[in-house]
């Protein structure tokens, strides 16, 4: 699987946020993609690894997919004039268990799950 078509553009005006759209094509159809985002600072010639990123990070080919990456949060003193983000891709078989965790808001987490709380009642909140 491979990416294409990647833009990435800041907010403007500035707010720290920098928005990553890209499509995902070659892929085999009963895999997913994981997909990670990179920035590169071509003036000092280091990696800022995105960790504030909201969006979806499991795809299948097709596209557009949107990203935010808060820029600002992972580095708030920063200042980039030339910068590259990647949008790094990993093919995984779709059979793969999603994980949730628990937490309880007066004990904290439980434990991991592969069944997802019901959230269709209140019951959740306080028994599950």
């Amino acid at each position: 699987m491979r990416v294409t078509n990647v833009t990435a553009k800041s907010h403007f005006p500035w707010d720290g946020k920098i928005d990553i759209t890209y499509w995902l094509e070659g892929g085999d159809e009963s895999h997913v993609a994981l997909v990670s985002f990179m920035g590169h600072d071509n003036v000092h010639g280091v990696d800022l690894p995105a960790k504030s990123v909201l969006g979806d990070f499991v795809h299948r080919n097709g596209g557009p997919y949107t990203a935010t990456w808060d820029y600002g949060a992972d580095y708030p003193n920063s200042i980039q004039t030339d910068m590259v983000v990647d949008v790094n891709v990993k093919e995984s078989p779709a059979s793969f268990t999603k994980t949730y965790v628990r937490v309880d808001l007066q004990t904290g987490a439980s434990g991991d799950s592969d069944v997802a709380p019901d959230l269709s009642s209140d019951t959740c909140r306080t028994t599950e």
